[in-house]
This record gives C-alpha cells, structure tokens and sequence, in this order.
C-alpha cells in the first residue's frame, strides 16, 4: 500500500512504518496504531477513508458515542488525543514537512484539521486557494499547554472542585508504573485538616 495514498489504508501503513523505521518511539506508533484503527472502525469502509478530507472531530465524536461503555475516561481521552496526533502527523509528512514527527507539530496539523472540518465545504476550497494570512492572533488568557514529549500523554486530572492537575505519563504505561507513581504520590500527601472531606463530600452531595 502506498503511504501517499492519503487513504486509511495508507495513513495504518505509514504509522507502522514510522514505528518500524523509529521515526517515533515504538511506544507513540503503537499508540497511534491502536487509537487509529479504533476510531476509524466507526466506519463502514474504514479501510478506504480519505484522511485528508476527513472530520476529525466529527470522527472522534462517533467514536466516543460508539464506544464510551468499552473505554473508561481517561482511556477515551488518551485515544482521542492520540488519533488527533496521528493524524496529524500524517497530513504534515504528506505535505512534506520534514518535522512532521514533532509531537509538537503534530498537535498544530491535528488542530489545524479540526479546524478545517469545522468549516462548511465552500469555506474549506475557498481556504485552499492561495492567499496572504494575516499573523494568527494569539490569546493570552487561554496558553496552549506545552505538548507532551516523545512517548509520553498530558492528562488533565479534575483534583478537586475548580482545580485540575496535569500528569505526563508513559503512553505505554503499566501496572508496575503506575503502582510506583500512586506511592510516591501518596508520600508528598499533606494529611487533610479534620472536617476537610466531610465539607468536600457536603459540596459534592449538594452540587456546590
């Protein structure tokens, strides 16, 4: 199959060969193997899906709609953000980016194709011809968390009411792992004030 192909057929053997070649680490190719294949089995020729006019975020919410019981949260999550980065790693080496491989880069393709699927068919071939973009505007109220280094995946943990910590662990994470991460954790714990979980189990109760 040819990896140019721009098909889904194309886009699986490209993962593999990216993996294979050690473009990305063995543990992001099968990542982005094993959310690819799931997602893109929502549909009904998934072998022959063009994912270069692919909605990807209509994709992924067929995806979370068809398989939310198979999946607990943070798995869906992980698979969501993993096919995103695939894709848009994929779309970046089609067009010939020679730092297509940088997660970092492949997060900016994979929004820039959500963005794109959002977009009404006319706008998109409008957007497609040749033009002069202004500078895009950044907004400083709402930064873009830095991307997660090879291998690894970001996961926003809601801690407490308001308040959401971010852990970057292995994308190929084990019981071992994790059983030595939840220790050391509970080691850097301050222990809670009295009354501390009774007035957190009241709000949580009363939906405050």
């Amino acid at each position: 199959m040819d990896e140019n192909a721009g098909t889904a057929l194309g886009f699986i053997d490209f993962l593999r060969w990216a993996g294979d070649k050690g473009e990305v680490s063995t543990a992001t190719a099968n990542g982005w193997l094993a959310a690819s294949r799931a997602v893109l089995a929502v549909y009904d020729d998934p072998d022959h899906v063009a994912i270069r006019d692919l909605d990807v975020e209509q994709a992924l919410t067929r995806f979370e709609n068809k398989s939310r019981t198979k999946y607990n949260t943070a798995s869906m999550a992980a698979y969501k953000r993993r096919f995103q980065q695939a894709v848009g790693a994929y779309l970046a080496w089609l067009d010939g980016d020679q730092n297509w491989n940088s997660l970092s880069r492949a997060n900016k393709s994979a929004r820039s194709a959500t963005q794109r699927s959002r977009k009404p068919a006319s706008a998109r071939n409008a957007a497609s011809a040749p033009t002069t973009r202004a500078p895009e505007s950044v907004d400083a109220s709402a930064p873009e968390p830095p991307a997660a280094p090879h291998g690894m995946v970001a996961y926003d943990l809601p801690l407490r009411p308001n308040l959401r910590a971010r852990l970057t662990l292995p994308a190929d994470l084990t019981t071992s792992d994790a059983e030595r991460i939840s220790a050391f954790v509970r080691s850097l714990a301050f222990p809670d004030a009295p009354g501390a979980q009774a007035r957190v189990s009241s709000k949580a109760a009363s939906g405050g």
